[in-house]
């Protein structure tokens, strides 16, 4: 059923958001297929050349949580972000934003 209000486009069935959609999805996944392709020869021309090694001497570290200076920086620069995000909001940054 078409109602008298609507565009030639959403009358059709498609609207614009949908093309965009679909648009956003052939980048997508174009950028995919050329990862992965480029992520194929660079290991075809390293197993060619015989780059890759047979054996792994990789070492397994088991990750923990430390204080090091990097926690101490995040925790001081979270006082002025906090800050920042109050003011944002007390100034009507939302309505702004809208």
């Amino acid at each position: 059923m078409i109602s008298a209000g609507c565009g030639a486009s959403e009358c059709a069935g498609i609207s614009f958001g949908g093309v965009m959609r679909s648009s956003l999805l052939i980048r997508s996944f174009t950028f995919y297929a050329a990862k992965a392709g480029a992520a194929l020869i660079g290991e075809l021309i390293f197993g060619t050349l015989g780059l890759v090694p047979a054996q792994r001497n990789a070492r397994e570290v088991e990750a923990s949580v430390t204080w090091n200076y990097t926690t101490w920086l995040s925790i001081i620069f979270l006082i002025p972000a906090g800050l920042l995000v109050w003011r944002f909001l007390k100034t009507g940054g939302p309505a702004i934003c809208a």
